[in-house]
């Protein structure tokens, strides 16, 4: 075999090489794009079987509310028909209905907490939601919602009651200072006195305080913050902070305030007095009956 085709064999080996080089390239790209492909069609079809999930549990719990508030009504109907034929035997007619009962629309929740609490973020490495990704289909923001509504009576006979009685003390105090005549500068000046609270009184005191407690070691700038002002203000006037003889700020802000904190924190305190009272046993027989210890 001659020089030429060797060299011949060789260039012609080295197009086979570079052939099969360029198709291997080609090969794995098409390989990459089928895997990137693949990977978004498992992506795809995990969210159409979970938005196939969450829609057939809606519909299963749209079916269940409407059995429930079906299952509701006849029994409402069968106790009223038993009271009615309790109390007149002769005249009763199962057929004459006391009440419409089609217009009762029992308030029925169907709840997934568990996908709520994950969706929510509530518990720190719980996973996943099972069944639902958007929080409204859990249930649970209606059925907080209607909770809030159960309160509404309460909240506007407690805001009527105060405005009264705001307004029976205006009234009052109106009705005094028209009907004193001899009310004096000077009697006015020591009512002011006594009750005047300002924001600016209030603000200067809080910082105040707050200056008198900076350590400067630890916070210089603070306590050349609290210097400054001090000397700022012996330019002029420095207010000065209204307290009785006890040490507490006096003015009619700070009675406001403490009576509203007291009366807030009473209302809380009923409020859970009465959830637990109410709720506490019914807790005790629901979880009895699951099995729960």
């Amino acid at each position: 075999m001659s020089i030429e085709n060797v060299k011949s064999k060789i260039e012609e080996y080295q197009q086979i090489a570079k052939a099969a080089r360029e198709s291997r390239v080609k090969v794995r790209k098409e390989r990459k794009e089928a895997v990137d492909r693949l990977a978004t069609l498992k992506k795809n079809l995990a969210r159409f079987q979970r938005e196939k999930n969450a829609f057939c549990s809606l519909k299963r719990s749209e079916f269940s509310r409407d059995v429930l508030k079906e299952d509701f009504r006849m029994g409402l109907k069968d106790l009223d028909d038993a009271a009615a034929e309790e109390r007149d035997p002769e005249q009763f007619d199962p057929t004459v209905n006391i009440r419409d009962y089609d217009a009762i629309d029992l308030p029925v929740f169907t709840c997934s907490a568990r996908d709520y609490v994950r969706l929510t973020h509530q518990v720190k490495g719980d996973g996943d939601p099972t069944c639902f990704s958007n929080i409204k289909d859990t249930g649970i923001p209606d059925l907080q919602k209607w909770c809030q509504t159960l309160t509404v009576s309460s909240r506007e006979r407690a805001a009527r009651n105060f405005l009264a009685h705001l307004k029976t003390f205006a009234t009052t105090v109106k009705t005094y200072v028209q009907g004193v005549g001899d009310v004096t500068v000077g009697d006015r000046e020591s009512l002011r006195d006594k009750w005047e609270s300002g924001p600016m009184d209030d603000m200067l005191g809080d910082m105040n305080e707050q200056w008198d407690n900076i350590d400067p070691l630890r916070d210089p700038f603070g306590a050349f913050a609290g210097h400054l002002v001090d000397d700022l203000y012996k330019i002029d006037k420095k207010p000065v902070i209204k307290r009785e003889h006890r040490g507490a700020r006096v003015g009619v802000k700070r009675r406001l305030m403490k009576e509203f904190t007291d009366v807030v924190d009473n209302s809380v305190q009923e409020l859970q007095n009465i959830f637990r009272e109410e709720l506490e046993e019914k807790c005790q027989a629901g979880a009895t009956n699951v099995g729960f210890p």
